[in-house]
């Protein structure tokens, strides 16, 4: 088969065609081919228009066999058929997703503001619990209006209310027994702090006042993390230094009475192991002829320390009054004196002063 030009209309057709589907010329068996320049014409044609080739000899070309008998339809094989989905239905999908995916969101984020709203107030809640400060415990009320707890809050504050009330009547009153009721009924409290403080305050004025290791002592049994506390103990500590014991004043009342039972018997022995060089010469001058000076302590020994010319050294310091009796001519004279003498660690006399006393008493 081959597609030539109809030679009536010029158009292109089949040439096995049974007419021109243009024009309506008949084509098979009714053309034939100039053998000159090969030019397509009708077979009733004698000359070739385009060569002026003689024609009457050429032959047409045949024409196709056709069966003109009915052919049996051929069935094409069947295909499966492919359901289309909708493009209307995937896109509700898609939209309905998209509104399911943002719903979640909101949702969620509702639901985690939520939790954290209530965790929030339950740390809130439980904070109150050691708090005794009323504008605290109305700051809750105003984050947490709908909170479960609003009714315990507010009882609680009326509380409050009642112990500020209180505490007002102890302050005006400014008592240490007040100060020490309050805190026994309310130990805690807004005002416990500003209460102890005040105690604090009176106990350490009533220890300086007193001025003793036992004041001192007092003050830190009831104030170990006072704000006197370090001053107290640092006070204390330097009067332990200055502190005598039992047995300290005993050596030396003992050293006091072998000094003056020397001078009175004239034993320079003795005065050479618990005298200076300076007061075993001092002691020269109060003897006296022999036999005829004695002297008797008549009073107690007060003893106390006194810091040294040596750092952390301390001196003992022996007060009290001694009887001076001078035998003469069968007379005897009697003096009292005011002694304050200075006996050192090591138990020496260092020092001795001795000035008229009008009597015993008042020493």
């Amino acid at each position: 088969m081959a597609i030539i030009k109809c030679p009536e209309c010029n158009h292109e057709v089949s040439d096995q065609a049974r007419s021109c589907p243009f024009c309506g010329v008949d084509i098979a068996g009714n053309i034939l081919l100039c053998p000159d320049c090969g030019k397509i014409l009708l077979k009733t044609a004698r000359v070739c228009p385009n060569c002026q080739c003689n024609l009457s000899s050429v032959r047409p070309v045949p024409s196709p066999v056709v069966d003109d008998r009915p052919q049996p339809e051929r069935r094409q094989p069947r295909r499966p058929r492919i359901k289309e989905k909708k493009e209307g239905g995937k896109g509700l999908w898609v939209i309905f997703s998209l509104v399911f995916i943002v719903l979640m969101g909101v949702g969620g984020y509702y639901y985690l503001k939520q939790r954290q709203h209530t965790q929030a107030m339950e740390a809130a809640y439980a904070a109150l619990t050691e708090n005794y400060d009323i504008d605290a415990h109305s700051q809750f009320l105003k984050d947490y209006p709908a909170s479960p707890y609003g009714q315990a809050i507010a009882e609680k504050m009326d509380e409050l209310r009642s112990v500020e009330k209180e505490w007002t009547a102890v302050a005006l009153a400014d008592s240490k027994e007040k100060y020490e009721n309050f805190l026994k009924q309310h130990p805690k409290s807004f005002f416990t702090q500003t209460c102890t403080a005040k105690l604090d305050s009176i106990d350490w004025v009533e220890a300086s006042t007193e001025n003793t290791q036992e004041s001192y002592q007092r003050y830190l049994s009831l104030h170990k993390q006072g704000k006197y506390a370090k001053l107290a103990a640092q006070t204390k500590a330097e009067l332990d230094k200055l502190a005598v014991s039992s047995n300290e004043k005993a050596i030396v009342r003992s050293v006091i009475y072998r000094y003056f039972d020397a001078v009175s018997a004239h034993d320079n022995e003795t005065l050479q192991t618990i005298a200076s060089e300076r007061m075993r010469g001092e002691a020269q001058g109060l003897m006296g002829a022999a036999g005829s000076t004695h002297y008797t302590i008549v009073t107690a020994i007060g003893v106390t320390k006194a810091p040294s010319s040596v750092q952390d050294v301390y001196n003992f310091v022996a007060k009290f009054k001694v009887e001076k009796r001078t035998m003469a001519g069968g007379a005897t004279n009697v003096e009292l004196y005011n002694g304050s003498s200075v006996i050192t660690p090591d138990n020496r006399v260092v020092a001795l002063r001795l000035t008229p006393a009008e009597s015993v008493e008042g020493y």
